[in-house]
């Protein structure tokens, strides 16, 4: 099968020259080229413009173009086709400049034989060709960029304007939740004061129950606000070395005794103190047990364990209830996750409280992890790094 001609249009004003690269390019068989002349630059382009050209042979002694400027107007004009130069000129630093100009090769009339000549044109094509490639693959590359830069600011855009509601409805929460615990307080207040003069039990026994729903109405509002801290990142804890063994001692026997609960205390002697924030850490055990309370009978004990474990302080608190599902397990430290007890269609409150517990114990350095079978109660335990120096923790935002 006859390869395609390679179309050359030589733009030269020398017939003489002209004739020479004819004969050179005759001798080439495979594969064949047709060659068309035109003696000036003007020429040349309008033979570009008329016809179909593969690449372009262009004397740099025209006289409508002299030197490199000739190459400068075609590349111009013409900057997909590819060019060799051609001079009569002795051999000097023309190629580099002619390369520079936008020519795919350099070729000198007095030293130029056939077969450089037509691997020269061969060579000039395929380098376009590549050019041309990359050219498209850096166009590409540049409007993906572009589009990337596009949905980065705009992503940008919309993050800031998340944060701007997300700092909002913070405010929001937090005023919200300020604007109700006032008049909570005042309620509770006499609340109480009406408790301490009850003079008969139905009265008593109704503001003990307004007292206790008052008191869960302010653990919301707390719940409420923990999460709103630390969603937002302005979590305030005092780490500092803290007596870890006398928190849980004191605390599971408070909220035993508050819950009419029996608990089992097993505690080292010579635990270590802890790195850790004291006021929350109470505040975690009550929270793991009064959902321990919550889903196990009253007549069953609560467990409440502390072991060293290496670097660390592990706390377990461990019920004998109806337990957690398998597939429930995953999500209960995710935010507004209820637990709802078939049997008792009870639920854990916000869904906040195991959420709060896990950020609270990893914003200390620990971790939490939880154990359950339905039907065959929970462990839920987390762990506290031990302090080995008095050095009090820097208060902050976490």
């Amino acid at each position: 099968m006859n390869a395609k001609p390679i179309r050359v249009l030589l733009i030269e004003d020398n017939p003489g020259d002209a004739g020479l690269v004819r004969a050179a390019l005759a001798a080439s068989v495979e594969p064949p080229f047709e060659l068309t002349v035109a003696g000036t630059l003007a020429g040349g382009l309008d033979r570009i413009a008329a016809a179909p050209t593969d690449v372009v042979l262009l004397d740099l002694g025209l006289p409508d173009a002299r030197g490199f400027e000739g190459l400068h107007r075609l590349r111009a004009n013409a900057p997909a086709l590819p060019v060799v130069a051609l001079t009569g000129g002795a051999p000097g630093p023309y190629a580099d400049t002619a390369v520079t100009y936008g020519a795919q090769d350099f070729l000198f009339k007095n030293t130029m034989r056939p077969d450089t000549l037509a691997r020269t044109l061969r060579y000039a094509i395929d380098r376009q060709h590549v050019l041309a490639r990359m050219h498209q693959a850096r166009r590409r590359l540049q409007t993906d960029l572009e589009a990337a830069e596009a949905a980065w600011r705009e992503a940008r855009r919309a993050a800031d304007r998340l944060h701007r509601l997300d700092s909002t409805r913070s405010e929001f929460v937090a005023q919200l939740c300020h604007d109700l615990r006032s008049p909570l307080s005042v309620v509770a207040s006499f609340t109480a004061a009406l408790l301490a003069r009850a003079d008969d039990d139905d009265r008593r026994w109704r503001l003990a129950v307004m007292s206790r729903n008052l008191e869960e109405m302010n653990l919301l509002i707390e719940e409420i606000l923990d999460a709103a801290a630390i969603e937002s990142g302005t979590l305030r804890l005092r780490i500092r070395p803290t007596d870890l063994a006398t928190i849980v001692g004191r605390t599971a026997t408070e909220v035993a005794a508050a819950a009419d609960r029996h608990i089992d205390l097993d505690i080292p002697a010579d635990c270590p103190r802890a790195r850790a924030d004291r006021l929350r850490q109470e505040q975690i055990l009550a929270n793991l047990l009064g959902n321990a309370f919550k889903f196990s009978a009253a007549d069953t004990p609560v467990a409440v364990t502390v072991t060293v474990e290496a670097e660390l302080l592990r706390v377990r608190v461990t019920d004998h209830g109806i337990g957690i599902p398998e597939p429930e397990i995953p999500g209960l430290f995710g935010k507004y996750h209820r637990i709802v007890s078939e049997d008792t269609n009870r639920s854990a409150g916000t869904g906040l409280g195991l959420y709060i517990c896990k950020q609270l114990v990893e914003a200390q350095g620990g971790t939490v992890g939880i154990r359950s079978r339905a039907g065959q109660g929970t462990t839920v335990d987390y762990t506290v790094p031990i302090s080995h120096d008095d050095t009090p923790g820097q208060s902050g935002a976490r």
